[in-house]
């Protein structure tokens, strides 16, 4: 059987508390720098503050990483601010290797709602 153990806690306390190579996976999506209201959590930073913090919480994830583990990073940008998850892998470079990526376009799915075609035409 497969256990799981997670955890809702601020996340370099929380992994300061984990034993190193203790972790098998991890999947992160950490605020963007955007501006965004998370509530307590000030989305605002300037930017070196705001990669300092990034490179900061990744080398908790890479402490407590087994080696064959693996961890997934979904990091947003904006038009604004366009180089910023750039910057972030920069930032993560010496700690990470960079194996894959992913790109999640939102905007898809309202051009196609927004078409005069029916969705099905678009498909075939």
């Amino acid at each position: 059987m497969t256990e799981f153990d997670l955890r809702r806690q601020d996340c370099i306390t929380g992994m300061s508390r984990l034993a190193e190579g203790s972790v098998d996976l991890v999947v992160t999506s950490p605020p963007y720098n955007l501006g965004i209201r998370y509530g307590k959590y000030s989305d605002h930073q300037d930017r070196r503050s705001y990669l300092g913090w990034c490179g900061e919480w990744a080398g908790r994830v890479r402490r407590v990483l087994r080696p064959d583990g693996s961890f997934f990073l979904n990091i947003g940008a904006a038009p604004s601010n366009p180089m910023l998850p750039h910057e972030i892998v920069m930032t993560l470079r010496d700690l990470f290797v960079l194996q894959n990526t992913i790109h999640w376009i939102k905007s898809i799915r309202r051009v196609i709602s927004l078409l005069p075609v029916k969705a099905e035409a678009i498909r075939k």
